[in-house]
């Protein structure tokens, strides 16, 4: 991969010697799966803080959802620290309405900026999966936090290239389950023990093409981008169904809150599912893939929107590009090229389940 392989005991010395280095502000370390970098990370960082003053940001956006909130409110998704601001673009019509200037929400432009007021309180930044942050963005934090930071990654998956050269691990001490250690065996890794109480599988069976993309417990996955073309206009041109899944592709900032006060971002990769259709409104209840959170709003497969409307494309079958960002307990893949080790090693480490199509 071009950068050092570390044993285990030279990745925790690493470590804890930058916890204790009054100086170094940025310590980079990669991880196969399996290998619990962040374990390892936040264990040497409790030796001189407390967890109130750790920050979490995740690169991928389910672990929200799929870990309890914390009581600190030291958890955040990448997204959830960008704010967005509104502002009327050079061709707005002129025309005023009781008094107010009128803006055209199809000529609004968006400005972006990170805000540090809910993490600059923290001693430590852990930055998990930064493999999935934009790399503009990823910049940003690592230039403009004081404080110390943590950056993990996982430079052996589809997508994660910008970091090969840096220093990472391979080995584990941990019980894995078959299918995590079948995606380190694609890099000639081994996996020490296997955890037979993990239910998981990967079998090849036959897939109808007919059948691929409906609504069932299944994600669809393939690398042939016509199929994908032909199925994603079908879905376009039928209506909205409970059970059906959605891909944002809009980079507007739509921010949620839930009952218990926190905070959920609607961006770009976010994958949500149609909860329920309602009759009488334009608005669905959906939902956001791998959480419980649901919220009522306007989607559309049009590239120029009105304010509210989240622009969508169809995920009842996903590109093999898209895998990374989310994990999938039961997938199904068709394909018309032979994956590569990247894209077999992603595949394998996001989901439960594979079946091959033959």
């Amino acid at each position: 991969m071009g950068g050092n392989i570390l044993q285990l005991y030279e990745f925790i010395d690493s470590l804890e010697e930058f916890v204790d280095d009054p100086v170094q502000r940025r310590f980079y370390i990669g991880g196969m799966v399996g290998c619990q970098p962040f374990k390892c990370t936040i264990d040497a960082i409790l030796r001189k803080t407390e967890f109130k003053d750790i920050c979490v940001i995740e690169g991928c956006q389910d672990y929200i959802g799929m870990t309890k909130a914390s009581p600190f409110n030291n958890h955040f998704y990448y997204a959830d620290l960008i704010v967005e601001t509104k502002i009327p673009g050079e061709r707005v019509g002129s025309g005023y309405e009781g008094g107010f200037l009128v803006w055209n929400p199809m000529e609004l432009e968006y400005k972006y900026h990170i805000d540090f007021s809910n993490i600059g309180k923290f001693d430590y930044i852990i930055i998990t999966d930064a493999q999935l942050i934009p790399p503009e963005i990823l910049s940003v934090f690592q230039k403009s936090y004081p404080g110390k930071m943590v950056i993990i990654f996982d430079p052996y998956e589809a997508g994660a290239e910008h970091f090969i050269g840096f220093p990472s691990i391979v080995d584990t001490l941990a019980k894995q389950s078959a299918i995590v250690a079948l995606a380190r065996s694609i890099y000639n890794v081994s996996t020490r023990s296997i955890d037979k109480s993990v239910s998981c599988s990967v079998k090849e069976n036959k897939v109808s093409k007919r059948l691929i993309g409906r609504i069932d417990n299944n994600q669809y996955i393939t690398n042939d981008k016509w199929l994908a073309d032909m199925l994603w206009e079908k879905q376009r041109c039928s209506s909205f169904h409970k059970g059906q899944k959605l891909w944002v592709t809009d980079t507007r900032i739509h921010r949620l809150v839930d009952l218990d006060g926190r905070y959920y971002t609607i961006t770009k990769n976010t994958l949500l599912v149609v909860d329920t259709v309602h009759i009488n409104s334009r608005k669905l209840k959906l939902k956001v893939w791998n959480t419980k959170f649901t919220f009522e709003s306007e989607v559309s497969y049009r590239d120029k929107l009105k304010i509210g409307v989240i622009r969508v494309r169809p995920a009842n079958v996903i590109m093999m590009d898209d895998v990374r960002y989310h994990k999938y307990p039961n997938t199904v893949l068709s394909v018309d090229t032979e994956l590569n080790t990247r894209e077999k090693y992603v595949l394998l480490k996001n989901t439960h389940n594979l079946i091959v199509g033959t």
